[in-house]
């Protein structure tokens, strides 16, 4: 109970009463939790897809049910980043063992899709430059992770491979801000 209170508050209510020490606890939890995809994803590949399909799954239900979660802004999110990906794997940017992205990708794009929407009313009145530079380095950096770990190859040089991909997520970082910016017209966040 502690736990649902903690990461999931009344539909996109962020009461004012929460501590930073809650906020922080939330930052905290969400985070771990979208590592644990990350980790099933780039780890497990294949051999943990079920797991990693029912906790997306999951993810998205309870969100769905106890936040509001907006699936087609979460869904809008994860294609983009299908399609990012899916432009780097024909241009070489990255090399996968199949010719098309593979499925944990995909469901890795969805839970990003969802923690960017935890996230979004912490981060929110933060400078836009600041968000994007540091999601830019982050998302580039994640890939040079998963190359590391065995998960994809880069075509070229990891140098312009992590280039490219922060460049890339400028775009994403700035265009799931827009996307949340538009939901947040029609349904106010209070902090």
């Amino acid at each position: 109970m502690l736990l649902r209170r903690w990461v999931f508050s009344e539909k996109y209510q962020y009461y004012s009463s929460h501590t930073s020490k809650t906020t922080s606890m939330r930052i905290f939890l969400i985070s771990t939790w979208f590592q644990v995809l990350w980790f099933m994803a780039v780890l497990g590949q294949g051999d943990w897809i079920s797991w990693l399909v029912v906790s997306v799954v999951i993810t998205f239900v309870l969100s769905c049910r106890y936040q509001g979660l907006p699936i087609w802004s979460c869904f809008s999110i994860a294609i983009l980043g299908v399609i990012f990906d899916s432009v780097n794997s024909l241009i070489g940017v990255l090399v996968f063992d199949d010719q098309y992205i593979p499925v944990w990708l995909v469901l890795l794009w969805a839970g990003y899709a969802w923690y960017a929407f935890q996230l979004y009313p912490l981060i929110r009145d933060y400078l836009r430059g600041g968000i994007i530079f540091v999601g830019a380095i982050a998302g580039g950096l994640s890939y040079y992770a998963g190359e590391q770990l065995g998960a994809v190859m880069f075509g070229f040089d990891p140098f312009s491979s992590v280039l490219v991909l922060m460049i890339e997520w400028a775009t994403v970082i700035w265009v799931t801000l827009k996307v949340y910016d538009h939901g947040n017209q029609k349904i106010k966040y209070q902090l």
